[in-house]
């Protein structure tokens, strides 16, 4: 499976103790997912599709916290 260095580099950050980021980087991460969703449909493998999902979930966990947070704001 070839991978995109920069989904590599992104899992590494996301994954990384020190990780932070803000509510207002929400889009962005919906964007990844509508894109990672898209890629795992189009995977020609299983080991394709499970690192794509696997993605969606770690950029899930983070949109939850997000969405946890604007909804305190309100």
């Amino acid at each position: 499976m070839k991978v995109d260095t920069d989904e590599d580099s992104f899992y590494r950050c996301l994954t990384c103790k020190k990780f932070v980021t803000t509510i207002e980087r929400s889009a962005h991460f919906e964007r990844k997912m509508k894109e990672y969703k898209s890629k795992g449909d189009n995977a020609t493998s299983i080991v394709e599709r499970n690192f794509y999902t696997g993605l969606m979930e770690l950029y899930g966990g983070y949109l939850i916290e997000m969405y946890a947070i604007m909804g305190a704001k309100k």
